[in-house]
């Protein structure tokens, strides 16, 4: 059990939708996530690791790389945190993502600091995955794992010039 993360591609056409009728999305959101769809990309509870390894930790990183977090627009009224990118942000997201190495990303990647992010107390969820030095290479490959999953389907949205969706969901 634990807080994961869905993406889901969907148009802007629907993104603006959504913001305006929020039961059409909480219906997608329980179709498509409850129901274990296989049209998400599903990061579990990786995805704040993955944010801190996009953003390299920054305190108000900027759109496109702290999608994972932060979107063109938050939805409320909803059940679960949710929020969203229009294609043109997308693309952008797509073009960074290309970008980032594994080795960019293994440079990145501080078990200690995830531990106490900024000196502030504040910890890369979930804790426990940064906590164990003997696991740190393990929990590495996880991340690009996800990473990879990611980044393809983000770099598929593109293509099909769609926006992403992003939802945070207790995990059962």
């Amino acid at each position: 059990m634990g807080i994961s993360l869905s993406v889901l591609k969907v148009t802007d056409d629907h993104i603006r939708r959504f913001d305006e009728s929020p039961n059409l999305l909480e219906a997608l959101l329980v179709e498509t996530i409850a129901h274990g769809s296989s049209g998400r990309c599903y990061l579990a509870d990786y995805w704040d690791g993955l944010d801190f390894l996009l953003t390299e930790g920054q305190a108000k990183p900027e759109l496109p790389l702290c999608a994972l977090k932060r979107g063109d627009v938050t939805y409320v009224g909803i059940s679960d945190p949710t929020h969203a990118i229009f294609s043109t942000t997308t693309q952008a997201l797509a073009r960074a993502l290309s970008l980032l190495d594994e080795s960019t990303l293994r440079a990145r990647f501080d078990p200690q600091r995830m531990l106490n992010v900024g000196g502030d107390g504040r910890v890369v969820y979930p804790g426990r995955l940064w906590a164990f030095p003997d696991l740190a290479e393990a929990t590495f490959r996880e991340l690009m794992f996800y990473f990879s999953r990611l980044r393809d389907f983000t770099a598929q949205a593109s293509e099909e010039k769609k926006g992403l969706l992003f939802n945070r969901y207790e995990d059962w």
